[in-house]
């Protein structure tokens, strides 16, 4: 056989044995990857089940004259970002959230808080502390449901990034709660709706990616070579009032219970309809999947 060829064989076997080895080292670091992921998904929520035992229902009422302004919600969830975990292993831990609530049955409307109960204090001087005449009690867990009642529900999210704004109370012309309340004061005689708001705190990230949002359009409209306008002043304004403040991963969950489905179903979309008085023009709700879905 000529060297040449010998040669070029050996070199050709020693190439595909490094591909080979390549290749097999990329699929074990995917395999890796992937089991890391769901391992750090089943360490934070092996005792899910645990602590979702160990929360509370707390039934919020605030007299009828109340005359709190409206910005006192916003002085309360700051204080209650405190409950934050950080730290470098914070990602092994799930963070600590509230449920925020209302729930309403044939002339009857309720406001309630879920927490765990190790928060319970914290929970009950932070809401006295913005509305100083709200009762606060522990109470049963509600129930909306009848045996032969039909279920609708949905969950909603922001159709954009965390950093753009919808609309707040202060760019409404009327309280934005009323609209809410008022979709849900149309049940009837075995009827009964939910709405859940869940906060966590959120890490700094989504603070972070606007700050350079704001950073990149000012550093574009300055360029003394081509200035671009990446968003218009009022959006970068808009941004930075938002980012200055903390923020809370939330999701928002509509359940509705009706004799007929489509009586539930009307009634689902009469409060998601009441949702989209916050619609700006940076951002708003939109539905959020559910796995697994099923009416019922």
């Amino acid at each position: 056989m000529p060297v040449e060829t010998s040669f070029a064989n050996s070199f050709f076997s020693i190439v595909t044995t490094l591909i080979t080895i390549g290749v097999g080292l990329v699929i074990l670091g995917a395999v890796l990857a992937v089991a890391t992921y769901f391992g750090i998904i089943w360490y934070r929520n092996r005792n899910r089940e645990e602590r979702s035992l160990d929360y509370v229902l707390l039934q919020v009422a605030v007299p009828r004259d109340n005359e709190i302004k409206i910005d006192a919600a916003e002085q309360m969830f700051s204080s209650l970002y405190s409950i934050h975990q950080g730290g470098f292993w914070s990602f092994l831990k799930p963070q600590d959230h509230f449920s925020f609530e209302i729930v309403a049955r044939q002339e009857d409307i309720r406001f309630y808080i879920s927490c765990p109960s190790r928060l319970k204090d914290l929970v009950e001087k932070q809401i006295h502390g913005a509305y100083p005449g709200a009762e606060v009690v522990e109470v049963d867990e509600y129930n909306i449901f009848s045996e032969e009642g039909k279920v609708a529900f949905a969950a909603m999210k922001l159709r954009g990034s965390n950093f753009h704004p919808i609309k707040v109370y202060k760019d409404l012309a009327t309280d934005p709660l009323s609209s809410i309340t008022s979709a849900l004061a149309k049940m009837q005689a075995e009827e009964g709706a939910v709405i859940q708001i869940l906060a966590a705190p959120a890490t700094s990230k989504w603070r972070a990616a606007g700050k350079g949002f704001v950073g990149k359009a000012r550093s574009a409209e300055a360029s003394p070579d081509k200035p671009k306008f990446i968003a218009d002043p009022k959006t970068i304004e808009a941004i930075e009032n938002k980012t200055s403040r903390v923020g809370f991963n939330v999701t928002v969950r509509i359940v509705c219970s009706s004799p007929t489905y489509e009586s539930a179903k009307i009634h689902l979309d009469n409060i998601k309809g009441a949702f989209a008085q916050y619609a700006s023009d940076w951002n708003g709700f939109k539905g959020d999947k559910i796995r697994f879905k099923k009416q019922f």
